[in-house]
């Protein structure tokens, strides 16, 4: 009953007279951009190029050159999930 009441104030505290409050961000956030750039000029797939981290670009070019694609991730877990069959048929033969 308690809680009833408590909703039933909470949209009358509310009401159809709510006016959302103007929020601004600073200015800071959406000023003008630097280096030449416009607003939607970003190439994303190589964010991390313009940080000039020769480290960064090395994990990075090695993570995507050791990446597999979804076909033999698939059949790598396959493969896993036969050998762990295969290892409890062959613990039960030698119990």
């Amino acid at each position: 009953m308690v809680l009833a009441a408590m909703v039933v104030t909470g949209c009358v505290t509310v009401g159809p007279d709510y006016v959302k409050p103007d929020a601004q961000a600073p200015y800071a956030w959406h000023g003008p951009l630097k280096g030449g750039l416009a607003p939607g000029d970003s190439d994303m797939a190589a964010w991390w190029t313009t940080l000039n981290d020769p480290e960064l670009s090395s994990l990075i070019d090695r993570a995507l050159a050791g990446s597999l694609d979804l076909k033999k991730a698939r059949a790598r877990v396959r493969e896993a999930r036969a050998q762990k069959g295969a290892t409890k048929e062959e613990m039960r033969g030698r119990l």
